[in-house]
């Protein structure tokens, strides 16, 4: 199918080299006789009813954290909302286990902003950092 508008976008990084794209619906967690070898727990629900439970947001975080410790570089997470996003960070902020803390700790943290001027600036400091 032929589209009459092609649109490109600049990217920071070479798709065809650097780029994994995953999807994934349950929580990973790495094999304790392989740092590569994952196993899965809880199927990820982040269904309206759901999205909110804590139980669920610390299990993404966790999973994340999961990768973190095996993926070498950056990692890209999409979120479907702000609300969603917020609603992670505050409540990584705030677990017991310092899921945000320790995420700070493993990679640099970018998280997208509401004003555009702002997510320049940001992917201008990705860009530098990212080389």
């Amino acid at each position: 199918m032929r589209f009459p508008v092609i649109l490109e976008n600049d990217h920071v990084i070479n798709t065809q080299k650097q780029l994994l794209a995953l999807v994934v619906k349950q929580r990973p967690v790495v094999s304790t006789n392989s740092s590569t070898s994952f196993s899965y727990k809880n199927n990820f629900n982040f269904s309206y009813e759901k999205r909110k439970d804590p139980s669920v947001i610390d299990d993404l975080g966790v999973g994340l954290l999961e990768f973190f410790n095996v993926i070498p570089s950056g990692i890209l997470v999409v979120f479907p909302s702000n609300t969603l996003m917020d609603a992670c960070k505050q409540s990584w902020n705030y677990s017991a286990g310092r899921i945000i803390q320790r995420m700070i700790e493993s990679k640099n943290i970018y998280w997208e902003c509401k004003n555009n001027s702002e997510n320049t600036a940001l992917m201008s400091d990705y860009r530098i950092k990212a080389k």
